[in-house]
């Protein structure tokens, strides 16, 4: 190990201290990792992590703009700054600082569907149309950057589905399973739509 620093024995004493809830000392021992590997920032991710585990959001922030400052395309900082979905005062302006990270193809798309599972979850308790529509802009982007994703269509099926657009859901679920026919859930949504239309 080119520092001296084993990284197994420093997670452990993290670990440890955690365990103790000696917070202090469990920080100090992942800024230890990030001092000897300044250009890994998974440590640094681990950090960010910690502090939010420990409701220390502000701390959380700091870190993720450091992140930032190293690697500027960094995407889940880039997620992780763009605030979460329960603290949005203004959910459509949210949905737009999304965008840019939701067009980059070498983000996970399980990351992105993660910040919009809120929103999906809140327009099949509401019917909410207007967050629908905005929603529904992020899963394009999905469809666009991840044509070959069945969760892009199913996402965007759902949105449809929860704010009345039925024949519409259908075409996007139809999509999915043509991607992925191994779903059941997706199949239970096809045969109620089917049902509900009494076909």
């Amino acid at each position: 190990d080119r520092s001296g620093l084993s990284e197994e024995v420093v997670r452990r004493k993290h670990a440890l201290y955690l365990g103790a809830g000696d917070y202090k000392k469990a920080a100090n021992e992942l800024e230890r990792l990030i001092e000897a590997f300044p250009r890994d920032m998974e440590y640094r991710h681990l950090l960010a992590s910690f502090y939010n585990q420990i409701n220390e959001p502000k701390k959380a922030r700091e870190v993720y703009e450091q992140i930032l400052e190293v690697e500027p395309d960094n995407a889940k900082a880039r997620l992780a700054l763009s605030g979460s979905a329960e603290a949005a005062t203004d959910e459509e302006k949210y949905m737009a600082s999304l965008k840019p990270v939701f067009r980059q193809s070498d983000v996970a798309i399980d990351l992105k569907i993660g910040k919009i599972i809120p929103f999906i979850q809140k327009v099949a308790n509401t019917g909410d149309k207007r967050l629908a529509e905005a929603t529904l802009e992020l899963t394009q982007i999905l469809e666009q950057v991840h044509p070959s994703e069945a969760k892009a269509y199913a996402a965007g099926a759902d949105l449809l589905y929860h704010s009345g657009q039925r024949d519409a859901a259908l075409e996007k679920y139809r999509k999915a399973l043509e991607l992925d026919d191994t779903v059941f859930l997706l199949w239970e949504q096809v045969m109620h739509i089917y049902n509900e239309n009494g076909n």
